[in-house]
């Protein structure tokens, strides 16, 4: 594995924003650009004895629970870690209707402000996680097709 100064990037993308020094990715804003590293990556860095589950890594422990019974002591074992989603840094919970999903709490695509906890769940494809849920399991959106934006700007 390369440590952060090997793997560093240009920072600036072509819209102005700031990516992640240590991994390429995520757009940073606020505090997170001062630093120059995305969420899971500065947590990294502050944590180095507690690793972040990768999403690949989620689904395949997941995966391998051969009963229904292995699977909810599994999701039990789970339940609390920290995972990193596409760069920011989520706790695996249990939603109201039973199934585990990340905890995400997402900024506007737009402006950047007006957060919002969404709850990411897995889908058909292994590792991606793009389904946004309420608190409930009430499916919200595919962030693969889709993007949070506020009412203010919704409105604009």
């Amino acid at each position: 594995m390369l440590s952060h100064a090997e793997r560093r990037i240009d920072p600036m993308d072509n819209t102005g924003s700031m990516l992640c020094r240590a991994c390429g990715g995520v757009h940073l804003y606020g505090a997170q650009a001062a630093r120059g590293l995305c969420e899971s990556c500065a947590y990294t860095v502050d944590h180095p004895d507690s690793s972040l589950l990768t999403l690949d890594a989620l689904d395949h422990r997941l995966d391998a629970a051969e009963t229904d019974e292995e699977r909810t002591a599994l999701e039990e074992q789970l339940l609390g870690q920290k995972a990193d989603w596409h760069g920011s840094v989520t706790t695996i919970v249990r939603l109201q209707d039973g199934r585990i999903g990340l905890e995400l709490f997402l900024l506007c695509a737009r402006c950047h402000a007006h957060p919002t906890t969404v709850y990411m769940t897995s889908g058909l494809h292994a590792g991606a996680w793009p389904y946004a849920r309420d608190v409930t399991g009430t499916y919200l959106a595919n962030l693969r097709d889709e993007e949070y934006v506020c009412d203010a700007c919704s409105a604009s």
